[in-house]
């Protein structure tokens, strides 16, 4: 008799029919597990048109498709809802919870739920986050929440996925080895070896770095330090390197509102430095690919190191080099000098330099750069088929 294909239940805070960020963490592991032969459900904080979509063969609800909205801090409700699409489907053997989409204490109630079912409970984490936004007391109460669930509830899992080393380390003393596994952000499809010839150096920035609308007065909290970007690319300039650098996200009005410290850099580069403002996914993804190169900067911190950039991800599965900072453990996966280029902007005289040497290299040298980019496989969703099955069996 034919064995029934078993479900896995991916449930958490994430948007699959808008693809944030943790959108495409999500669904691109849920393509993952479906390769290892699973049928996948996720459940997220989607707002859809139906009760149910199907996307590439992954089941997609969303909390929000309910009779009513369900209010960020009603974890009860958040529990029943949960429970009730889960009973549509056979033969579930896993569940993942990726953070929480309300309190933590709903994945104490999904933990208990499971293990009287004889379901694997499984947490993916890929951050720990400060809570940097909204009054004081909201932030004490969103920090707590944080630091309740990555300290003590992730513990209590039956196994663990974590995005980056730091975590890996760090839930090690709490799992045995073959109970945890490091899965960095993945893509479905190799980039095609088409190389752009830029006569000016392009470079794209694309993010949402601050809270829009709100003075920015601690630029340690900004999670891509745009202020020493900007600062760098001046140097560069006065040194007389042309550069052209676009910037999605915010517009240059949200960007001296937020940070009116940075007017001078602003006005000095002029049109080295084009602002768009926030774009369709596919403008932006256009922009990367005709790129040379993708750039941020991050200051190295619990939330850089736990954490693993998706920037870096999305521009090398375009086949373009990142600059950036080193932070979490990128340099697992990529090639100094080829892939990614590092900068410390204490060394600001010598950060100036790299910036330089980069913008000027002939086109031979930035088409072997591509390539290399180009034949990473590090992010590719079949290199962990069969690691991924091994840890869930």
């Amino acid at each position: 008799m034919k064995e029934k294909v078993r479900t896995i239940v991916y449930v958490g805070n994430f948007k699959i029919a808008d693809m944030n960020a943790a959108g495409k963490r999500v669904f691109s592991n849920a393509k993952l597990l479906a390769k290892c032969g699973y049928q996948t459900v996720v459940i997220g904080n989607d707002v859809l048109e139906q009760d149910t979509i199907i996307i590439d063969n992954i089941f997609v609800h969303g909390f929000e498709t309910t009779s009513r909205r369900l209010r960020r801090f009603d974890a009860v409700s958040f529990f029943n809802v949960f429970k009730q699409i889960v009973n549509r489907y056979e033969n579930v053997s896993h569940v993942i919870c990726y953070g929480s989409p309300s309190l933590s204490f709903l994945n104490l109630l999904i933990i208990k739920w499971a293990r009287k079912k004889k379901i694997c409970v499984i947490t993916d984490v890929v951050d720990w986050l400060s809570a940097d936004s909204g009054n004081i007391l909201f932030r004490l109460f969103k920090q707590a929440d944080i630091n309740f669930r990555n300290g003590c509830i992730n513990r209590k899992f039956d196994k663990c996925i974590v995005i980056s080393e730091w975590l890996r380390n760090y839930y090690l003393k709490s799992y045995k080895e073959e109970n945890i596994i490091m899965i960095p952000p993945l893509v479905y499809s190799e980039p095609s070896a088409t190389y752009p010839r830029n006569d000016v150096t392009q470079l794209v920035y694309a993010g949402v770095p601050f809270s829009l609308n709100q003075r920015i007065t601690d630029y340690s909290k900004i999670k891509d330090r745009i202020d020493i970007m900007l600062r760098l690319l001046r140097s560069v300039k006065e040194r007389g390197v042309e550069f052209r650098l676009n910037i999605y996200g915010f517009t240059k009005k949200e960007l001296l509102f937020s940070l009116p410290e940075l007017e001078e850099d602003v006005a000095y580069l002029q049109q080295a430095v084009e602002f768009n403002g926030r774009v369709p996914m596919d403008e932006v993804n256009r922009a990367i690919e005709n790129a040379d190169y993708t750039i941020f900067l991050r200051e190295k911190c619990r939330t850089t190191m736990a954490g693993f950039p998706t920037k870096i991800v999305e521009s090398i599965s375009k086949g373009v080099p990142v600059i950036t900072t080193k932070t979490s453990n990128m340099g697992d996966y990529l090639n100094e000098g080829r892939e990614v280029f590092y900068l410390n902007p204490e060394k600001e005289t010598e950060a100036v330099e790299t910036l330089i040497a980069l913008f000027t290299l002939g086109t031979d040298e930035r088409d072997r750069n591509r390539t290399c980019c180009c034949r990473n496989k590090s992010f590719l969703i079949d290199m962990y088929v069969d690691d991924v099955r091994d840890f869930l069996n």
